[in-house]
This record gives C-alpha cells, sequence and structure tokens, in this order.
C-alpha cells in the first residue's frame, strides 16, 4: 500500500475582523491541506495545535511552514516552504476571512480566483495617474456559464480602483453630482466598486507572499445602499480589471481587442471606445492612442 501524500500545514491569523463569537476578536486558524484531508483546526498555541493536528492524522508525515518551524520541528514535522500555488491559496483564504462582508456571496471559487488574481494584478502595477481616466468597454463572451454581451463604463482612479456603471449615462451623472458637490445624490448612483485598500499586517504579508502586492482588493455594488457581489458581478469586476490592465499596458495606436483566457475558460472581447484624462482646469481630455504610451510611462 502506498503512503499518502504528506500533509503540509500552513496558518492564517491572527486575522482583525472584530468580534466572531466564541472564536474572540483574532481567531486564527491551522490548515493542514492534502488530498485526503480537508479539517480546520483553531486554537491559540502553535505547537498544541500543531499536537493536535498529529494525533488526529496518525502515521502521516507531516510538513509545516518556516514560521512553524519552532514547533514543528520537535514533534518530527519537516518544514518546507510555500509553493506558490500554497501561498495564493493562504491569501485568498485570509481575503475571505479578513473581508468575508464582501467575499462570502462569491460562491464560485473560480469566479473569486479570478478576480483576485485580476484586480491585484492591477493594483501590482502600481500607476497612479494625474485625474481620471474615463472607459468605455464592450464586453462580449462567456465566463464558464455566464454570457456576457454588455458595455460597461469605467471610471478608473488609478492604482485606487475604479467605479463601474452600466451606461456611460450612470456615470456621467455620478460625475456630475459629485463635481457639483452634492455627494448625497452620487452616493444614489448604481455601480460597481474595486478599491484597492489597506488589510492587517497579516494579511498584507499573505497577499504580498501569494500575489507580489501589499494590498486588500475590496469590492461591493453600491447606490443606495452597499452589498457584496453575487458570481455573476465578481466575473463582470475580474473581467473591467484584466481590461483596464490591458488598456494601461497599451503601447501602440490601440489597446488589445481581444483577451483570451483560456486557462480559466473565459473569452473576453473588449471594445476600447475612448479614453480621457484629467486636465489642468479640471476637465477631461481625450486621448489619441499614439500618445497613450507618453501620458501613461
Amino acid at each position: 500500500m502506498e503512503n499518502p501524500e504528506p500533509t503540509f500545514v500552513f496558518r492564517i491569523g491572527p486575522i482583525e475582523i472584530g468580534e466572531i463569537g466564541e472564536l474572540g476578536e483574532r481567531p486564527t486558524y491551522w490548515y493542514p491541506t492534502s488530498p485526503t484531508t480537508d479539517e480546520v483546526f483553531h486554537g491559540d498555541d502553535d505547537a498544541e495545535v500543531l499536537a493536535a493536528i498529529q494525533a488526529a492524522l496518525p502515521g502521516r508525515t507531516l510538513q509545516c511552514e518556516p514560521a512553524l518551524a519552532a514547533a514543528g520541528q520537535p514533534l518530527g514535522y519537516e518544514v518546507r516552504a510555500l509553493t506558490a500555488f500554497e501561498a495564493r491559496t493562504r491569501a485568498k483564504m485570509w481575503l475571505n476571512v479578513e473581508a468575508s462582508e464582501w467575499y462570502r456571496s462569491i460562491t464560485d471559487d473560480i469566479a473569486q480566483a479570478v478576480l483576485i488574481e485580476f484586480s491585484t494584478q492591477l493594483a501590482r502595477r502600481g500607476m497612479w495617474i494625474a485625474g481620471v481616466v474615463e472607459l468605455e468597454l464592450a464586453i462580449r463572451g462567456t465566463a464558464i456559464g455566464h454570457d456576457f454581451d454588455e458595455t460597461v463604463a469605467v471610471l478608473w482612479t488609478g492604482a485606487g480602483g475604479f467605479f463601474a456603471f452600466e451606461s456611460a449615462a450612470a456615470m456621467r451623472t455620478f460625475q456630475d453630482h459629485t463635481l457639483g458637490g452634492d455627494l448625497a445624490a452620487a452616493h444614489t448612483v448604481p455601480r460597481w466598486v474595486l478599491r484597492i485598500a489597506r488589510g492587517s499586517e497579516g494579511l498584507e504579508g499573505a497577499m504580498r507572499e501569494g500575489y507580489g502586492v501589499a494590498a486588500m482588493p475590496t469590492v461591493f455594488h453600491d447606490g443606495g445602499g452597499r452589498r457584496a457581489l453575487d458570481v455573476r458581478e465578481a466575473w463582470r469586476m475580474a473581467l473591467v480589471s484584466r481590461a483596464v490592465e490591458a488598456w494601461a499596458d497599451a503601447r501602440s495606436e490601440r489597446a488589445p481587442s481581444r483577451l483570451d483566457l483560456d486557462n480559466v475558460g473565459v473569452a473576453l472581447e473588449c471594445r476600447f471606445v475612448r479614453a480621457l484624462v484629467g486636465s489642468g482646469d479640471g476637465g477631461l481630455v481625450e486621448l489619441d492612442w499614439p500618445g497613450l504610451a507618453a501620458r501613461l510611462s
């Protein structure tokens, strides 16, 4: 009989999420990962929890991350670094707990993973721009069971995130209210929001190791009250994130007109209708594509 694969243990926490019932204010989780193990352990002490995992998995070869070496080695744990996949898994799990208010309703694991991937790619480029950029994107394609054939208006504020609207008219209404100082009216305009925010020190460390950027992508729908996204909306925001990044990467007369994301079963076409940037007098100036590189470099 073949020996089962080693079980690798990593830790998530303490997590800064406020009061969470019997687990207290800063819960910590230990995840033993293997094809045959999916139990999650809770506790306050590394050595006690690692011993409990060992007792629950008798005869299993156990491994742990370097941060658990002091507690794990005396118990016989082998120490190794997280793989790239494990680092991303931990970052995604940490984000799901610390920002559960916004992520718990995205029940499709692939949609959630792609949203986190594409939003962190956008954050990782670290681009800050003067004023704002407007984009109108025609999204057509299929994202694992969700068909898209729509135009989305995007108001991009740089590395800090963006707003996405169902139409250019809605985006204009939002801008008119905002620039006119009527923020209460602006907040009633329906829109999807992606913000690259700060998380706890632990989450930012996990995101840095897993995704290369110490940031917490926060996504929600706003306009008369904030709510979390459903799965289709998560796909929309993932695709818009990727499209905005592709536009920012353009170094020729046109941004890419097609984005093939076959690794996640997505075929997406984006038509970049127009792009405007803030001018010195507070207005917006439309860019010509040949001048795009100079303005964004």
